[in-house]
């Protein structure tokens, strides 16, 4: 990704967030999470306008390399198949 196509992205995603609640219910949806949120100052489209503003493509990667680094723990489900199956089988109709 090229800084011209970051800032575009940037710029698109500061719009979405500023943008004033189109009806009751998207309001109400912003208060629960406010409310849901540690302190209660209804501040959170603020801070996140306000990260957005400052963040740079460099932290973006880095945070994502950080994240899918190979090294990185991870967990993983497994699963059984012969567990699986011997399931399957009981609950298969008579």
């Amino acid at each position: 990704m090229d800084e011209q196509t970051w800032q575009h992205s940037k710029q698109s995603l500061y719009r979405q967030i500023a943008e004033k609640d189109k009806n009751l219910r998207l309001r109400s949806q912003r208060f629960w999470l406010a409310i849901s949120n540690p302190g209660v100052e209804f501040t959170l489209q603020a801070n996140l306008l306000s990260t957005l503003e400052n963040i740079e493509f460099e932290q973006v990667l880095q945070y994502l390399n950080e994240l899918f680094a190979p090294q990185r723990p991870r967990m993983e489900w497994l699963s059984d198949p012969l567990t699986e199956q011997g399931q399957n089988e009981q609950s298969q109709p008579l």
